[in-house]
C-alpha cells in the first residue's frame, strides 16, 4: 500500500546546528542537542521514496545550502535534498530507503553555512511490504511523570491533559496490528514505569 506523508514545519529550527524532527511533525519537537529526541518508531516494514521539499524563502548567500534528509535508526540516508542559493524547491526521486518494522525514523534539517531557518513543507512517499498496511508516527514531546496525558494515535503535536483535545477520527474500517513507543529516558527509580494504552471512542482497549 502506498501512502503520501505530508508535514509542514512551522516552528523555527536552529540556524547554527543540525535539527531533527518526526517525519510528519508540524509545530513541535525540534531537537538540536540529541538527534534521538526527534525520532519515532515506524510500525510497518516498507520503503520510503520521493522526497519533496519546499522552503518558505529562498536560500540566501553564495555557497550556502540547506539539507533535508530522512534519517533511519540514527543514520542519515541517501533520501535527501540539497537546496542552494536562490532555491526554494528540491525533489529526490532517485533514492529509496527500506526499513524494517520498528525502525526509528526522523528528518534532518541542516542549515550548513546559510545561517537561515526558513520554514518548509515536505512530502514523502511510503510503500508497505504487506498489502493494505500503512504506518503512522509522531514525536510527541514531553509526557508527565505524575498525571495521565493523551495524544492522537495516528498524529498529534503534543500530549495534553484532556483526551478529547487529541482524538483522531478514523475515516475507514481497519485493524491496528502493531503499536510502538519510544522514550528518551528511563522512568526513574525501580518499580516506576509508563503505560501506553489505546483508547477507542473514549474506552481503553486491552488488545
Amino acid at each position: 500500500m502506498k501512502q503520501v506523508l505530508i508535514g509542514r514545519r512551522v516552528a523555527t529550527p536552529s540556524s547554527l546546528a543540525p535539527n531533527y524532527i518526526g517525519i510528519t511533525q508540524s509545530a513541535y519537537g525540534w531537537a538540536t542537542d540529541v538527534p534521538g529526541n526527534g525520532q519515532h518508531p515506524w510500525s510497518c516494514a516498507g520503503t520510503f521514496r520521493n522526497l519533496l521539499v519546499t522552503l518558505s524563502a529562498p536560500v540566501a548567500g553564495e555557497g550556502n545550502q540547506v539539507i533535508i534528509a530522512l534519517r533511519v535508526n540514527g543514520g542519515t540516508t541517501a533520501l535527501s535534498v540539497f537546496l542552494n542559493e536562490g532555491e526554494t524547491t528540491a525533489r529526490n526521486v532517485s533514492d529509496e530507503v527500506s526499513v524494517a518494522a520498528g525502525a526509528k525514523v526522523s528528518l534532518l534539517h541542516d542549515p550548513v553555512l546559510s545561517g537561515v531557518t526558513p520554514m518548509f513543507e515536505v512530502s514523502l512517499e511510503f510503500e508497505s511490504i504487506v498489502e493494505n498496511e500503512s504506518g503512522y508516527g509522531f514525536a510527541g514531546g514531553a509526557i508527565s511523570n505524575s498525571t495521565p496525558r493523551y495524544a492522537g494515535l495516528f498524529y498529534s503535536d503534543t500530549w495534553t491533559a484532556t483526551a478529547r483535545n487529541n482524538e483522531n477520527v478514523v475515516a475507514t474500517d481497519g485493524t491496528v496490528t502493531r503499536f510502538d513507543v519510544g522514550v528518551s529516558a528511563y522512568p526513574g527509580a525501580d518499580g516506576n514505569g509508563y503505560d501506553f494504552i489505546i483508547y477507542k471512542n473514549g474506552v481503553a482497549q486491552d488488545g
